[in-house]
Parts: structure tokens; sequence; C-alpha cells
């Protein structure tokens, strides 16, 4: 099993960007703000000890679904919100946002995150990635957490699979979801759930860390939900994302997402995607299907501009910097999340997802493919 590269740098900083935050209320439990689900021990996930190892819990849950580079969690599927809040969205291989676990009957099921079981707009159903996302991030969180019973929210939960594993772990989680279908997936689960945006969740000094995994880059207002994570820290809380880097993108990370889609679509096992959303034929060139994804053209309709992901890792990096914050930035795969979560749910499917990931793991290791992840660990 290939080793994800460690090595955390000091991030270098860039032009940052927006999210939201300034709003009472809290509360917890799926479907009434005010009320709050009892937290829970179960569902813990065993963890690998190295990043991108596959180690395999086999806890129900996926993989966010949304459309940026690298998700996986259903949590993050669950319908798009608006900006200013969590937006998840999924065309044509935006990553997804979030640790999910699998989308109840009628749920979103494709873009972000870590764990989608909904439906898939092509094919019947999604595979289910939580048993190799929830332990790759277990792993990562491990060496940089407070130990245990230590009190974190996870803002952007979707429908709970990592904060399930982190409860099950032994810590005290809330996890913050403002979809209410998916916030009540996760109350399923046991633990507490906030369903509401990170801005009107009031909890000042109450947490140990605060985790946006595969969330904070739907946020508009990026200075403002910093600010708003940390008012919920403790003194020596720590602020921990889970990120993409779609900016370090380049010619060989377009063919190896796009090679690999197109030639499982062809063997009939992940949803083909021959036109874009709103029904043109997309280029055959993969750099080209890259831009047409992810950079903007200024062009864009309203729709296709709601589904680009609002801000790049640099961004993140920049906007924590310049709250007064010192930042570790470690180099993560994220390519594998945007290829499986088009895969069907087949008896291969979760050895394909496995060895697209180690495959990429690998080629990250050797130079031959950018960190298309970031792991960013932030601290006062």
């Amino acid at each position: 099993m290939d080793a994800h590269p460690h090595g955390a740098t000091d991030s270098s900083p860039e032009p940052g960007a927006t999210d939201s935050s300034s709003e009472p209320g809290a509360t917890a439990s799926w479907s009434e703000p005010g009320a709050t689900a009892g937290w829970s021990e179960s569902g813990a996930t065993a963890g690998s000890s190295e990043p991108g190892a596959t180690a395999g819990s086999s806890e129900p849950g996926a993989v966010d679904s949304s459309s940026e580079p690298g998700a996986v969690d259903g949590s993050s599927e669950a319908g798009a919100h608006q900006r200013g809040g969590l937006r998840r969205h999924g065309h044509g291989g935006a990553p997804s946002r979030g640790h999910g676990g699998g989308a109840p009957s009628g749920g979103r099921g494709h873009g972000h995150g870590h764990g989608n079981g909904g439906h898939h707009p092509y094919l019947p159903v999604h595979i289910d990635l939580t048993a190799l996302a929830v332990p790759d991030t277990m792993a990562l969180l491990r060496p940089v957490l407070p130990e245990p019973p230590a009190a974190i929210c996870e803002v952007g939960a979707g429908l709970g699979a990592l904060a399930a594993a982190l409860a099950g772990a032994g810590y005290r989680v809330t996890a913050i979801e403002p979809d209410p279908d998916s916030a009540a997936a996760a109350a399923e689960r046991g633990l507490e759930v906030v369903n509401a945006e990170l801005r009107d969740h009031r909890a000042p000094g109450r947490y140990d860390a605060v985790l946006f995994t595969r969330s904070l880059h739907h946020i508009e207002d990026l200075p403002g939900a910093i600010e708003h994570a940390l008012d919920l820290l403790t003194p020596s809380g720590v602020l921990v994302l889970e990120e993409f880097a779609r900016e370090r993108a380049n010619e060989a990370a377009a063919r190896f997402l796009y090679d690999a889609v197109d030639l499982l679509a062809a063997a009939g096992v992940a949803a083909a995607e021959p036109e874009d959303d709103e029904g043109r034929p997309r280029p055959t060139d993969p750099w080209q299907r890259w831009q047409d994804s992810f950079v903007p053209s200024g062009h864009e309709s309203p729709e296709e501009a709601a589904h680009r992901p609002l801000h790049t890792g640099a961004d993140i990096v920049a906007a924590l910097q310049a709250a007064g914050l010192t930042v570790t930035d470690q180099p993560t795969i994220g390519l594998w999340r945007m290829i499986a979560q088009r895969l069907a749910d087949t008896p291969v499917a979760n050895d394909v997802a496995r060895r697209v990931r180690d495959t990429e793991a690998r080629r990250l290791a050797d130079g031959s493919l950018p960190a298309l992840g970031r792991f960013l660990v932030a601290r006062r």
C-alpha cells in the first residue's frame, strides 16, 4: 500500500475569498432547529495509519457528493445549498464535500464527500465510498486532534459517516449540516446534529477542534466563516481542513482523471458523461474538459456558475493566514474521489476505487501527478 506524502509545510499565502457566519442558532437534531439528538459512540471506523491506506471499515455511509475535485461522502451530497452556506454540486467532475454516508432515498447522489449512496444522474446507484474515504481521513486527523474525549465540531457533516467514526473513537462530536435530509440521516446514527448553517451555530469557546471536511470552499464569505469557526474554538483549539487544490491541476492530472472516467464508462461500471449540464458535447481534449468544468470563463449560465466551487485551496490558505493563523499544508491525493463517485454499485466497484486511489498515491509520490488535495491545520 502506497503511503501518501506527508511532509507538512508552511503554506504560502494567496488571495482569499469568503463565507458567512453571523447569527444565533444552534440546535441539533435533524429536522427541528432547537432539538438535539443524543451523542453516541457507535459507528467507529477503523482507520489505517497512513493517509491513503485502505483500511477497511465497512461502515455504511459513503461519500459526499457534489461537484468538485475529489469528493465523496453522503453528507456533502444532499441538495445544493445557497451561497453563503454549504453548497454542493454534482456536475461533470467537480469534487464533492464532506463525509456523509449512504444518501437517504430521494436524497442527492452525486458530487461530494465521504459517503454517497444516493442515485447517480446516469446510473441507478452510486458506490458507497465510506469504507475507503473515512479511514483515510481518520488517519490524517489522528496526529493533529487532541485526545478523546475532546469536543469536535464537523462543519458540513452530510450523512455523518466521519462524525460517527470520530464519536466511535471517543470524541464528543457535534455535526453541523444545513440540508434537512442529510441532517436527519446523520441524527439516525445517534449523533448530536445541528441542522443549520455554520453562521447560525452559536457556541463560543465550546470546541477543541473544528473540522471542515471538503466544505469550506463552498461557503461564500470565507473570512466570515473562518472568524466564526475560531469563535467556536477554545483558546488552544485547532482548525482542521480537508480541501481540494484544483489550482495545482495540470494536463497530466486532467488525463489521469478523464482517461479513467472514460475507460470505466466504456466498461459499463461508471457513468458516461458525453454532455455537460447544458446538453453540449464535452471536449475530447482532457485539459480543455478540465478547464470547462473548473475554470470560470465569465460566460457561464447561473446554473453552471452555481456548480463551480467558490474557492481554491490557495484562496483558503491565504484567508487562514490573513486571520493571523499559522498554517501547515500537507499534500494529499484528490482525483480518485472524482473518479470513484461515478462508479455504479457493482461487485467490483470498491476494488476499482481502491486501485484508482492507490495508483494516484503512487504517482503523487513519484512526481508524475500533482497533489490535488490539501490537508490544512491552522492554529492561533
